[in-house]
């Protein structure tokens, strides 16, 4: 199993350099990162956040804590097309921690980290703004931070920053309120058990992180949720998209979403199928998951491209088939199909043979230094 890890860490140290390389050479230029992503960014350097009067689209009144990364690196100077790259880093990290704290030894866990981070649906959202991998940085930490708060253990240090994970998520997509729902709902035993001290430790950072944006839509456009419809408040008419769910009520829409897994997640679509041979607490979080997926915006002509809302659920499901691999004793079978997923992802890489080979060279003499050290 070492051998394959070291090979998965070789294949995410060449994709991450080469992306990082594309990062600091490329400027911001996707669709909807021009029109709504990196406006919000701006208002929240100018303050017109507050008010939305430079803000000439509806999505601009989305939940913007995300793109308040994206402000600090304006502010800062630093190459906006890093803002995915540094959220891709974070993503194997927090994927690999969750493993080892879901009992994954490291090598397994670190092959894991680099099959969810080289999702095809991941990969793509490099030179963009859009903020579905902070989505499942977010999750992967809640997932890890629920573990400590589920034993019982939970310090009030614990409580507040759980509660700073649950605003992030409210606070980066509304889809993030359904998201906290099934958190608060896995550890529901201990919240209803915390205490008064606890439970304003973690629904105050909650609410000053995520929640004031509902707040601002609120008193703004006289909706929390604008420009989405919701209970008897009216959104924005240009905003009544499609649903996932409905689409595949399809025949077009279903055929099209299987092909769509397929093409986003190659092997890993597999993953959905996984309560048919493990069903645990964990699995069923990661199928809850899946079905907010279902009530998200998704039509035909944009359903492969929101594939990406998956990426959170498929983080749990990857750990959880993994460790039913350890269990089984299939670990080297589990990371070679890991692997072999990786590397059909390699061909997105443009080819910079000066860059690709010192990045191999360096990576092989640090194997090699390893190994005379041992």
């Amino acid at each position: 199993m070492k051998q394959i890890a070291r090979i998965a860490i070789g294949i995410w140290i060449l994709t991450a350099v080469y992306f990082f390389y594309q990062g600091v050479t490329t400027v911001a230029s996707e669709g909807d990162s021009i029109m709504y992503h990196l406006p919000i960014a701006r208002s929240v350097i100018d303050g017109t956040v507050f008010t939305g009067s430079r803000y000439f689209d509806a999505y601009a009144y989305y939940p913007g804590t995300g793109e308040t990364i994206v402000a600090v690196m304006m502010a800062l100077g630093l190459p906006l097309n890093l803002f995915n790259w540094l959220g891709w880093v974070l993503l194997f990290w927090v994927t690999r921690v969750f493993g080892m704290k879901r009992g994954l030894s490291g090598e397994l866990a670190t092959v894991t980290a680099v099959a969810v981070t080289m999702l095809p649906t991941a990969v793509r959202l490099f030179p963009t703004q859009l903020v579905d991998i902070w989505m499942a940085v977010w999750w992967g930490w809640g997932m890890i931070k629920s573990e400590k708060i589920r034993s019982g253990k939970a310090n009030l240090g614990d409580w507040v920053v759980w509660g700073a994970i649950l605003g992030l998520l409210v606070g980066t997509k509304f889809s993030g309120l359904m998201y906290a729902v099934i958190l608060i709902v896995w550890c529901g035993k201990q919240i209803w058990s915390a205490g008064i001290k606890k439970a304003l430790g973690w629904v105050i950072p909650a609410a000053l992180i995520g929640g004031w944006w509902y707040i601002r839509n609120w008193i703004l456009k006289g909706n929390p949720m604008y420009p989405l419809d919701f209970l008897w408040w009216q959104g924005e008419p240009s905003a009544r998209l499609p649903i996932v769910w409905k689409t595949l009520l399809e025949m077009r829409g279903i055929t099209f979403f299987a092909g769509s897994l397929v093409s986003e997640f190659l092997l890993g679509a597999g993953l959905l199928l996984l309560p048919l041979w493990r069903r645990n607490g964990w699995v069923w979080v990661g199928m809850a998951v899946v079905l907010v997926f279902a009530v998200l915006p998704g039509g035909v002509p944009t359903i492969l491209s929101n594939c990406r809302y998956l990426m959170p659920a498929m983080l749990v499901l990857a750990v959880e088939a993994a460790r039913w691999a350890q269990e089984k004793r299939k670990e080297e079978w589990m990371g070679t199909l890991a692997v072999l997923n990786s590397v059909m992802v390699l061909p997105q890489l443009e080819y910079k043979p000066k860059l690709l080979l010192l990045t191999g060279i360096g990576w092989g003499i640090w194997l090699w230094k390893k190994s005379v050290k041992k």
